[in-house]
């Protein structure tokens, strides 16, 4: 199973990977620094950023300054590379980005959002990092295991 996420905030300009740049409160809810060997090598294979700069980035890409934010035109622009991408993956896509960074994605593309209600923004960004944080720890394959955790 793929689990796309919305790049944040980035404050480490020396971060080494894409993972550890982002420092917005999807990202504050991952535990790291506790990952064992296995659980690190399921993040950089099954956590894909979504990004208003190309489309997509591996968990392990190097990613160098900016501030993430996807206007429309952008959304519209990298639409297909993503599509083209998400559907060569052949194997489960659970979608964790927000509203905004959702519009990558073309219909054509079977995902699995799951919905956590009408909360504070900031309640929804908790949320989608602790699924995505159980996700990493349990190494989830399969939407089975996370929709009746949260």
């Amino acid at each position: 199973m793929y689990i796309l996420i919305s790049p944040s905030k980035s404050q480490h300009t020396t971060a080494k990977d894409a993972i550890n740049f982002f420092t917005g409160t999807v990202f504050k809810e991952l535990k790291l620094e506790s990952y064992n060997e296995l659980q690190l090598q399921y993040l950089y294979r099954n956590v894909i950023i979504l990004s208003e700069i190309n489309g997509f980035i591996r968990a392990d890409e190097k990613v160098y300054s900016h501030r993430p934010s996807l206007t429309k035109a952008r959304a519209n622009f990298l639409q297909n590379r993503v599509t083209t991408f998400l559907q060569s993956l052949k194997e489960p896509i659970l979608n964790l980005s927000s509203l905004e960074y959702s519009a990558l994605l073309d219909s054509s593309v079977e995902v699995y959002t799951p919905d956590f209600g009408k909360l504070p923004s900031v309640l929804i960004k908790k949320a989608r990092g602790k699924l995505l944080n159980f996700c990493i720890e349990n190494m989830v394959d399969s939407f089975l295991l996370i929709k009746d955790q949260f």
